[in-house]
C-alpha cells in the first residue's frame, strides 16, 4: 500500500507496505526505514507529525 507522503520540518514521512520511511526532502537521502508503528497514514497536525494506522491507533 502507497501513501501520500507527509512533509515535517524539511523531511518526508511515508508508507511503502508496513514500511515506515524518512526521507531527507532536499537531498533525496532515506534517513531511516522502520516496521514501526506498521501500515498507515502519516500527516501533519500543528507542528506535529502523527501517524493512524490502519487499525486506528495514533501514533
Amino acid at each position: 500500500t502507497y501513501v501520500t507522503p507527509a512533509l515535517h520540518e524539511g523531511y518526508l514521512y511515508g508508507m511503502s507496505g508496513r514500511i515506515f520511511t524518512c526521507v531527507d526532502a532536499a537531498s533525496g537521502e532515506t534517513k531511516w526505514r522502520s516496521r514501526q508503528p506498521g501500515d498507515g497514514f502519516p500527516t501533519v497536525v500543528g507542528d506535529k507529525l502523527v501517524v493512524i494506522t490502519k487499525p486506528g491507533s495514533l501514533h
